[in-house]
């Protein structure tokens, strides 16, 4: 019924467009099939600003869009909880790393660290034909384990969401599919959010995270895995967060600094690689405001995207609530949910605006005709002029990580 009620409002406009695709109408036609123009169409309708439902809270909206799923039958899942033990020192790195690179200490917002929540996925060699059998989170990694072909290796997949929406499980999907293809297990962190939690929240967690598969602590069901063995990835605000991860690592070794980990002094090391998907590097969406696109680049895409554009962005409210109002605009000088204003240009939040990518590990990046486009493109060429190794796929006629919508 609660998904009922979510699609009916979204049936005109989901009509409309399959109707113009039938009779090959739209400029979409050419390129997608009916699936992709119901999906894509949906998509447009939901994400509508300003929205036909009215606004709401950051909670509602949170709510409507994190739900539980199960995990598919073609799908291992093992839930796990880990912390980062005493004496864990990330905040006070990040926040000096911060500094160094140029962003006010005044504006940098304490955040503190928690116990995280997350979820190994790997891809069942035989779909399951019924119920999954009764099992406690490590017997089920010790099976998901045995069941996967690559043992010794692993990604962490940093979801996306824009920062404030969605959840390891609304994108165990798409993560099954790469675990598929790479033969191996991906561990999906569920990071903390913004606005409830903004901006180095997110950052810690996912330091956190990857300290996590490298040393893991006592109790933790995997062994350690080596850091060239492991490759960070993410979609969307995912895929920023990736990269954001790359910068604050590569800043900690320039300055020889070490974090505090289960009492150990760990200079953090580099992944063996790093994969993207749509990724939000330019949190501000100002990129490609010339005289040549007096709208922005970003709404030359306008035909192929279902986002919101930067302007709809910019105009989205929601009704006043304990995470989202104005004191707590007022307090963080935030006119969006993950970071101060100040700190919008920080590499550590737009990773497109960092100095240098100097030995950075190779990279995969996969964009469509998205608004977020032409700052992936224009990522990839300080990339290359940097020197890292970088495998860019540009995909015509298609939308904001459309990987896993189609």
């Amino acid at each position: 019924a609660a998904y009922l009620r979510l699609v009916l409002p979204h049936l005109p406009h989901v009509l409309l467009h399959s109707t113009t695709h039938l009779l090959s109408l739209s400029q979409q036609a050419a390129y997608w099939d009916l699936k992709a123009t119901v999906i894509i169409g949906f998509c447009r309708s939901y994400l509508q600003i300003p929205s036909p439902r009215g606004p709401r809270t950051v909670e509602k909206v949170q709510t409507e869009t994190n739900r539980p799923q199960k995990a598919a039958a073609d799908t291992w899942c093992a839930e796990v909880s880990y912390a980062a033990g005493e004496g864990f020192d990330a905040e006070k790195a990040v926040r000096d790393e911060i500094v160094a690179l140029g962003g006010g200490e005044a504006a940098v917002l304490k955040v503190g660290f928690e116990q995280l929540s997350g979820e190994w996925v790997s891809a069942r060699s035989r779909p399951l034909d019924g119920p999954a059998p009764a099992q406690d989170a490590r017997e089920t990694y010790e099976a998901l384990l045995a069941d996967t072909p690559e043992k010794d290796s692993a990604i962490l997949w940093l979801h996306g969401g824009a920062y404030w929406l969605c959840s390891p499980s609304t994108h165990r999907p798409m993560v099954v599919n790469h675990s598929r293809s790479s033969r191996t297990r991906v561990f999906v962190p569920e990071y903390r959010l913004a606005p409830q939690h903004p901006f180095p929240a997110a950052l810690i967690d996912a330091l956190l995270s990857y300290l996590y598969l490298l040393h893991p602590p006592p109790g933790a069901f995997h062994a350690p895995i080596a850091a060239e063995k492991l490759v960070i990835a993410g979609d969307s605000a995912g895929g920023g967060l990736s990269l954001a991860l790359i910068q604050l690592i590569l800043q900690l070794q320039r300055t020889k600094t070490t974090i505090h980990w289960h009492g150990q002094d760990i200079q953090v090391p580099l992944p063996a690689g790093v994969a993207i998907i749509s990724a939000w590097c330019d949190v501000s969406r100002c990129f490609g405001q010339l005289s040549d696109f007096p709208d922005g680049s970003e709404e030359t895409c306008h035909t192929y995207d279902y986002l919101p554009t930067a302007h709809g962005s910019a105009d989205m409210v929601h009704l006043p609530s304990p995470a989202w109002n104005p004191d707590v605009q007022k307090q963080r000088g935030s006119s969006q949910f993950y970071s101060p204003d100040v700190l919008i240009s920080h590499p550590f939040v737009s990773p497109i605006l960092a100095d240098s990518w100097a030995s950075a590990p190779p990279m995969w990046i996969s964009v469509g005709d998205e608004y977020l486009r032409d700052q992936n493109l224009f990522l990839a060429h300080r990339l290359l002029a940097d020197g890292v190794k970088l495998r860019f796929e540009k995909y015509t006629a298609m939308p904001h990580v459309f990987q896993g919508l189609l």
